[in-house]
């Protein structure tokens, strides 16, 4: 085997096992003879990877010029601009590469997560369309457009997408929380129940807002207060500074008459957070709680 051979399969590993300056080292070394696009693409990706930034945009750039009409350099190049905050040139990276290789389903899937960032939902929503025209087991890229879908009320087709998600993994975070989502605005809440469930049971952390979804079916469907306490203070202990579990914890309170403990749930969330403040002014489900003698105790506890 030749030196660079030798040299390179050094790095591949190293790459491969998350070692980058072990990468770039070896790189560096094999380069001294030549040079395998290939290995040179490699070595860029250790550059990211190793957070030099502007070595791998170096990297990147070069190629492209060499290799105008290759796909894969515009695409990582896009990826480093992105962490360089270039993101106009980011966009137009992710353009070429998909131009010059039109089924390249992680460019679609990749623009429409930019286009997310910037608030350009129509833009992303049609970048995660053309990333499943390309691959329909895309996890990510249901699970996205079902949330997009979700959000401008067409449920059914967001439901759709979000049960291909739960199919292709149903262990992920947020698969389960977006299903118990629609069901609950489809007044489906057992099987939302259910799904929320699920999520406190996926491979990583729940997403936080699952524990405040489970504690409002349990009082406001099912009337089953204990429980609901249950999911408020388990949520709680998961994250004491989830605010809006607070406030509505207190609004349970109300709802058992426990007049005190709901004033400190409120004083300590509303004190927290001035929108919560604003929002128990109107909040409909406080109108009597707020002519009672405690409630202008909080407004001047709170100095309103």
């Amino acid at each position: 085997m030749s030196k660079y051979k030798k040299l390179t399969k050094i790095a591949r590993k190293a790459l491969l096992n998350d070692e980058y300056e072990t990468a770039i080292v070896n790189y560096e070394t094999a380069f001294e003879e030549y040079s395998l696009l290939n290995d040179v693409v490699d070595y860029g990706i250790s550059q990211h990877k190793n957070n030099s930034l502007l070595k791998a945009y170096e990297i990147f750039t070069d190629i492209t010029i060499k290799i105008p009409s290759y796909a894969y350099a515009y695409f990582a190049l896009a990826m480093v601009c992105e962490d360089l905050g270039k993101t106009s040139e980011a966009i137009v990276n992710y353009e070429l590469a998909i131009k010059y290789q039109p089924d390249f389903k992680e460019a679609y899937f990749n623009l429409g997560c930019l286009y997310d960032r910037l608030e350009k939902f129509d833009e992303s929503i049609k970048n995660y369309e053309k990333t499943l025209e390309y691959d329909n087991e895309h996890f990510w890229a249901h699970l996205n457009l079902g949330a997009h879908l979700e959000k401008q009320e067409e449920d059914e087709q967001a439901l759709e997408h979000m049960l291909k998600a739960l199919e292709i993994n149903r262990y992920k975070k947020m698969v389960n929380y977006n299903l118990g989502v629609i069901y609950t605005k489809l007044k489906q809440y057992d099987k939302a129940l259910h799904h929320y469930l699920k999520e406190l049971k996926c491979e990583e952390d729940a997403y936080y807002m699952v524990y405040l979804n489970i504690a409002l079916l349990y009082k406001d469907i099912y009337k089953d207060y204990d429980k609901a306490m249950h999911y408020y203070l388990k949520g709680i202990a998961s994250n004491k500074e989830d605010y809006v579990l607070w406030y509505n914890l207190g609004c349970l309170y109300v709802v058992l008459k426990q007049e005190e403990d709901a004033y400190k749930c409120f004083y300590y969330s509303c004190s927290k957070d001035e929108t919560l403040l604003d929002f128990m002014k109107q909040d409909e489900e406080l109108i009597e709680f707020r002519k009672t003698d405690i409630y202008k105790k909080l407004l001047e506890k709170l100095d309103i």
